[in-house]
């Protein structure tokens, strides 16, 4: 009997080379991270780093996750039905579809209900050090965004539905709609003012109610969306095959194929929001702290995001194909190649975001309830996490070699001590250094990950030139340096010629600024005898 088609669920949709997919996938994503930064902005903008922004980082810590475990794209449970679906020979696609929707509902939905009676003592555990004021005030927005938690779920079978159908760019965009409603939702809280004093306890928790209700509408937006895609695929779709007999649609063997997919992803993705968690519990007793650290964060992932994507997307395949055909002195070469073009990377960006990590938050950030004080406090954290970007992409890489060897034991006993340290850390450093303190343990973890992940990659492949990869980096950051130097005097001689008074000439000295320090960059790297550039412009990333 003839096997059914590829796309049983769509049952169309064209072949797609890799570099269009991507094509569509990284101009969605870069417009959808683009709506995330103004929705930081507009939050920031009506809440400051005050307690309703505060409570709101603390209570959207339940939803986040769940939204990143059920809902991310990449997340663990897409990747899960995903890499099922689309070994699809014989498997009835609807029906595996129907039973993880109905299973996550039977799952999530008392958790949400649960949330909903015990938002209280939850953040008394996540969040000890809060006040009594900005806790109520948390309690109410978790409350109102436990619809999140099931939402999440049917949020990932939708993009998993698609994706395994050939569409892209609808499970891409549809995270704008989120920010969206929160921008709106930012709005009628300002608006709110006209009914309520703007600060007081009683605009605060109707600003608390509108924004929670903001986040509850995005996710309910992206469900729907991705309800209309499927539904246009279905009516797009061929007639269904006859199934042959004998055979049980969603068969067991493809139910147990995800949950021992997503089980082992969800502990790992549960491991690394470990530290944020652990972070956000030192923060709750400082206030204004987890606002601020969220802010910062917003800003540097950004480019660290860039980055991660550019690296990873062209060395990893290659990496895991000859790791396949077990040549340890090519995945040797693989690995100090890796290496060098992360730093050629990373070095750059850490250097330009601490260089003009104020004027960013600044000109971003600093309207309204988002003052002067807020932006020194923001812009200093925001510098830290500027530096700890060199650590944490060759963290990222060297946890994806062990990925391409098949280890995916090694990375989670390093992520788990990484926790262990974190812990250590922040209750070391917070006392002498406050918020700073938080950031600074964070880049400490990242390097101990590092050296942990290098023994372990000497010890899987045998001797790597570590002097070498060091020299080079230390190069790099001479580089770095120079580089740090030219964007802020470029900055500070704009600024002194006031040239900047409104927000689209502030974004122009901004661009202009890093401009000239990545031109500097690459002209001192060339200088000191660096030839990476030259090697990503050519594309010789095969060593």
């Amino acid at each position: 009997m003839p096997a059914p088609p590829r796309r049983a669920l769509s049952g169309v949709g064209e072949r797609r080379s890799l570099v269009g997919i991507a094509g569509v996938v990284g101009v969605a994503t870069a417009l959808s991270k683009g709506l995330g930064l103004a929705r930081s902005m507009a939050v920031a903008a009506v809440f400051g780093v005050g307690a309703v922004a505060d409570a709101f980082a603390f209570a959207a810590m339940i939803p986040g996750f769940f939204l990143v475990v059920l809902g991310g794209q990449n997340g663990p449970l897409q990747s899960a039905l995903v890499s099922v679906l689309s070994q699809d020979e014989g498997l009835d696609q609807q029906r595996l579809i129907g039973w993880a929707q109905r299973s996550l509902t039977l799952g999530l939905l008392p958790v949400s209900l649960g949330i909903v009676l015990a938002a209280g003592p939850l953040l008394a555990v996540l969040a000890p050090g809060l006040s009594d004021g900005t806790r109520q005030l948390a309690v109410l927005q978790l409350r109102w965004m436990a619809p999140i938690v099931l939402l999440s779920g049917w949020i990932g079978v939708g993009m998993a539905r698609l994706i395994s159908a050939g569409v892209y760019g609808i499970p891409s965009l549809s995270p704008m709609l989120s920010s969206t409603a929160v921008i709106a939702a930012a709005a009628v809280a300002l608006g709110q003012g006209r009914w309520f004093t703007p600060g007081s306890p009683a605009w605060m928790a109707a600003a608390s109610r509108t924004l929670a209700l903001g986040m509850v509408l995005g996710a309910l937006l992206q469900w729907l969306l991705q309800q209309l895609a499927v539904g246009r695929l279905r009516g797009a779709a061929e007639p269904a095959q006859p199934q042959p007999s004998g055979t049980t649609p969603a068969a067991p063997e493809a139910k147990r194929k995800v949950l021992a997919l997503l089980a082992p992803a969800t502990l790992t993705t549960a491991l690394g929001s470990a530290n944020a968690t652990v972070d956000l519990i030192f923060a709750s007793y400082l206030p204004g702290v987890a606002a601020a650290l969220g802010y910062a964060e917003v800003l540097v992932q950004a480019p660290r995001g860039w980055a991660a994507s550019m690296l990873l997307v062209p060395l990893l395949p290659a990496f895991a194909r000859l790791a396949a055909r077990e040549e340890p002195a090519q995945l040797r070469e693989r690995v100090t190649l890796a290496l060098r073009l992360t730093c050629f990377v990373a070095v750059p960006l850490a250097a330009l975001v601490a260089a003009l990590a104020e004027p960013m938050v600044a000109t971003l950030f600093q309207r309204r309830a988002f003052d002067p004080e807020s932006t020194r406090q923001v812009a200093g954290l925001l510098l830290i996490y500027g530096i700890g970007i060199v650590p944490s992409l060759v963290r990222d890489v060297m946890v994806r070699f062990f990925y391409g060897l098949g280890d995916g034991a090694t990375p989670f006993r390093v992520g788990l001590a990484s926790v262990v340290l974190n812990v250590v850390l922040d209750a070391a450093l917070v006392g002498s250094f406050g918020a700073p303190g938080l950031v600074l343990a964070s880049v400490g973890v990242n390097l101990f990950a590092v050296l942990l992940l290098a023994i372990a990659l000497e010890r899987a492949l045998g001797r790597i030139a570590w002097w070498g990869l060091t020299g080079d980096l230390l190069t790099k950051t001479l580089a770095g340096l120079v580089t740090t130097l030219v964007a802020w005097s470029l900055w500070q001689v704009s600024g002194a010629l006031q040239l900047a008074e409104a927000l689209p000439m502030a974004l122009l000295r901004l661009a202009a600024a890093g401009a000239a320090g990545a031109l500097t960059f690459l002209a001192v790297a060339r200088l000191l005898g660096i030839r990476d550039g030259e090697r990503i412009l050519r594309g010789r990333t095969s060593g």
